[in-house]
């Protein structure tokens, strides 16, 4: 599911891959596992970090990841 998205959508960062597979998945995925999944899966590479504003206007940083 993740990589059909990244394959169709191209990079995107962990939220917005979050909520995606939150959106079309019964079960979901908690933030931590989605990383797990995402860092240890072979054809899945980092790229670089972003800064992203949170609801209370603290910036964070979220990494993006894209098919290898």
């Amino acid at each position: 599911m993740i990589i059909k998205f990244l394959e169709q959508n191209g990079p995107a960062n962990t939220r917005v891959i979050y909520e995606y597979v939150n959106r079309h998945d019964k079960n979901g995925i908690q933030s931590h596992a989605l990383s797990n999944v995402l860092s240890k899966n072979p054809s899945i590479k980092a790229t670089h970090t972003e800064r992203v504003k949170g609801i209370t206007d603290n910036s964070y940083e979220l990494t993006v990841w894209k098919v290898d």
